[in-house]
């Protein structure tokens, strides 16, 4: 037939091995949702310097984000949290989600990944 070299079966043995992982994972999640929950990280849900207490997850209003609860946003560091702020008081409040596109440093890639995060209330 054909023969592999030793890399190659390396390479072959270690995508079977992570196939494998990956269907035993899906199917613990299938059967046991709970079990699999433990160990995802839900983006703005604990700030940084909290206690370590959860908080009721739900989306960010843009119009009433202080610095630091933006800066808990994926992509969102405190220059680019200043800057929301800073747009938001020289401009007054976001009429849209879309209306955050108009902050320097925040395009659409970016703006995707936040939108089901936030909300402009």
């Amino acid at each position: 037939m054909f023969s592999l070299t030793r890399k190659e079966q390396i390479v072959l043995c270690l995508l079977v091995i992570f196939l494998v992982i990956g269907g035993v994972i899906s199917l613990l999640d299938r059967h046991n949702p709970d079990l699999i929950e433990e160990f995802r990280v839900i983006p703005g849900t604990v700030a940084p310097g909290d206690s370590g207490e959860a908080v009721i997850p739900g989306k960010l209003d843009i119009n009433a984000a202080t610095v630091e609860e933006l800066q808990t946003l994926p992509g969102i560091g405190p220059k680019l949290a200043e800057e929301i702020v800073r747009f938001r008081q020289e401009n007054g409040s976001f009429g849209s989600v879309e209306d955050l596109c108009a902050v320097r440093g925040i395009g659409a890639r970016t703006l995707e990944g936040l939108r089901p995060l936030i909300k402009a209330e």
